[in-house]
């Protein structure tokens, strides 16, 4: 048996092209997943300092689990384990100052739509804007060091993206 070919009937043309009109463009959705990864970022970064705060160090955690097992609910109702696009968060703790009794520095990150890390060593990526859904977004040590580039929104907008 063969697929049909040729035009859709009235019916089914008109439908199509509701269904076709009614999605979002892609990068607006990705824009949109973006911007909700990056408040995730923050509302566990929110929950970390004010761990640290409080217990006057930062919290020891292999993994979000571990991280929500410290965290939850005093510090946050519900710690966010995965971005915007299902990928897991990722969170490290660390000695930078090897006097220090415990970890003195932190990062919380996600790949990005992609899925896949662009640094191997997210403790000295360099900040700056990100351009892609696929890049990381990182925060470390309190600051959001990656992050998509103000007004990138606006222009995708006026670009119709």
């Amino acid at each position: 048996m063969t697929a049909p070919t040729g035009p859709l009937p009235p019916g089914l043309a008109a439908l199509e092209g509701l269904f076709l009109v009614s999605l979002p463009p892609r990068g607006r959705a990705d824009r949109t997943k973006q911007k909700r990864t990056v408040a995730d970022l923050r509302s566990a970064m929110t929950a970390v300092e004010a761990f640290a705060a409080k217990e006057g160090r930062l919290p020891e955690a292999s993994s979000m689990n571990d991280l929500a097992k410290l965290l939850e609910p005093a510090y946050v109702p519900r710690l966010p384990r995965v971005d915007a696009w299902g990928h897991p968060i990722r969170f490290e703790s660390w000695k930078a100052n090897d006097a220090s009794p415990g970890p003195d520095a932190y990062l919380l990150a996600s790949p990005g739509r992609d899925g896949a890390w662009e640094a191997l060593d997210l403790r000295i990526a360099e900040p700056r804007a990100t351009r892609s859904p696929d890049d990381d977004l990182l925060v470390r040590d309190g600051e959001l060091v990656r992050a998509p580039e103000p007004g990138a929104a606006a222009r995708d907008r006026a670009a119709g993206r």
